[in-house]
């Protein structure tokens, strides 16, 4: 297994956990999930994440105001989106404001998330 962690943040807690079961087959890093934004940024403090997949509305904030802020505290974090949302706008959006990937999130999706991931830890 590398070293390092993913990140996975969704307020779905029984989503969160069929993303961590199948990311943890598919990638060869360690994956963990948390609920809010603000534990997000807190685990991040840790410094073994190496790649943060967001969910684009979180409880308190939304996709763009975290991808700032993680931006700004870890500029060298690559940040995928796994959301519901299906906007090409909003994806093309996110990916100027500095998202490695945007990926449509539906149960057969996790294959295309976990590409991402490696492609954006490459």
């Amino acid at each position: 297994m590398s070293t390092g962690t993913v990140l996975y943040v969704d307020d779905d807690r029984d989503f969160a956990e069929l993303v961590e079961l199948r990311l943890s087959r598919d990638i060869d890093y360690a994956v963990e999930s948390v609920r809010t934004a603000d534990a997000a940024l807190e685990r991040l403090e840790d410094g073994d994440v190496v790649c943060l997949v967001l969910d684009y509305r979180l409880p308190g904030t939304s996709g763009p105001e975290i991808l700032a802020e993680v931006t700004e505290r870890h500029p060298r974090l690559p940040v995928v989106f796994f959301t519901g949302m299906d906007d090409p706008e909003t994806a093309s959006e996110m990916r100027e404001a500095g998202a490695a990937a945007f990926v449509q999130k539906d149960v057969g999706s996790f294959g295309t998330l976990a590409d991402a991931i490696r492609e954006a830890v490459a």
